[in-house]
């Protein structure tokens, strides 16, 4: 319920609307704030770029050593097809025997052809580490050298930072929490009539929100309410009901005479208006 009503309080009164874009130099409140210790700005970059070289450093290592592992398997198994025995020429050679050689050639052809080209890969990632070695060092030599904390407010003053003013926002929001307040109380009749959370609220908006016709009676005004949409007969006699509360508390006219306002409902097809020359 609470969720709800802060999305009502944005939607119908505007609670998350930016009210007022001035700003308050730091240098102003520079007396009236706590300073404290924070992290260095240059510090944290600087961790920030050595961590993704070290990064960077890791994954190459990292493959490096599933090179390795690879190369060896690879000579490993170019050592066991070396040591295969090998058949003497023969004018009428064994199908089988002849089949086995060719495939361990063939083997041997494509170990020799991925350890050629794994060890083309192992010296570019030998040059990329090598050139990241250097900046990674550097950053950590200037990370060390590099003051860890400094002064927030004295930071704040230096980047020439400035902080929203939020007076005027403060101001508005209590006057729209207030007419909140206001809205839901003159809408706890309406809703206690009705008996229906779904809508209500935006029946007793429509209506609030809707056209009329001021008329003088002779001794007061009255206010004939049209309402956006055609109302059914159950929604007329509530709204009937609300109407007659609301004039049984009499309100004032607010102009300091003393005069009452009543509320009427009314339909287009009872109203007839006609103007007079002035």
């Amino acid at each position: 319920m609470q969720e709800n009503d802060f999305k009502y309080l944005d939607q119908h009164f505007g609670l998350n609307q930016i009210t007022s874009y001035g700003v308050i130099d730091y240098a102003e409140l520079k007396t009236q704030l706590t300073d404290r210790q924070v992290e260095n700005g240059a510090y944290r970059a600087l961790l920030e770029q050595s961590r993704q070289v070290r990064a960077q450093l890791g994954r190459l290592l990292w493959a490096q050593r599933q090179s390795e592992q690879r190369q060896a398997a690879r000579q490993a198994r170019q050592a066991e097809l070396e040591r295969l025995p090998v058949a003497a020429p023969a004018h009428t050679p064994d199908p089988q025997t002849h089949a086995d050689e060719v495939a361990c050639r063939r083997e041997r052809a494509r170990l020799k052809a991925a350890q050629t080209r794994e060890e083309n890969s192992r010296r570019a990632r030998q040059n990329k580490i090598a050139e990241l070695e250097q900046p990674w060092t550097q950053l950590t030599a200037q990370a060390g050298q590099t003051q860890q904390s400094v002064s927030r407010l004295e930071d704040l003053l230096t980047r020439q930072r400035v902080r929203l003013d939020t007076g005027p926002k403060r101001l508005l929001d209590a006057i729209k929490v207030v007419a909140r307040h206001e809205f839901y109380r003159a809408l706890g009749p309406f809703r206690a009539a009705y008996d229906n959370y779904r809508d209500d609220h935006e029946h007793f908006r429509r209506l609030t929100q809707s056209a009329g016709v001021l008329r003088w009676n002779g001794r007061e005004p009255e206010m004939h309410l049209l309402p956006q949409v055609p109302y059914g007969a159950t929604l007329r006699r509530v709204w009937e009901q609300v109407l007659a509360g609301v004039n049984a508390a009499e309100p004032l006219w607010p102009d300091g005479s003393g005069r009452r306002l009543r509320f009427w409902l009314a339909a287009r097809s009872e109203l007839q208006v006609s103007l007079r020359p002035c």
